[in-house]
């Protein structure tokens, strides 16, 4: 199978997009209905931004803010594990 080339900007657009139209399609318990997917953004652009060990810890933050409203989305997880990884990786051991 041959993978189609394509800028890291046009990655990132494409998994934005799909992630705000699976974040759109359950039901919404917040108060809010737009708090959500703004989370989710702020996340994204968090860990994009990150330099640091605290950086991606704050985007793990904010995904866990949307699980905390009760709302479990695979691509929530999967970007909740990429910033644990990435903040673990430049944590120094004890």
């Amino acid at each position: 199978m041959k993978m189609l080339a394509c800028s890291a900007g046009r990655r990132m657009q494409f998994v934005v997009t799909f992630a705000l139209a699976a974040l759109f399609s359950g039901s919404c318990n917040a108060s809010d209905p737009g708090s959500r997917e703004r989370s989710f953004v702020k996340a994204l652009e968090l860990f994009d931004a990150a330099t640091s060990a605290n950086d991606y810890l704050a985007s793990a933050r904010e995904l866990e803010s949307i699980l905390a409203e009760g709302f479990e989305n695979g691509a929530v997880y999967y970007n909740l594990g990429n910033a644990t990884i990435e903040r673990a990786s430049l944590v120094e051991p004890f």
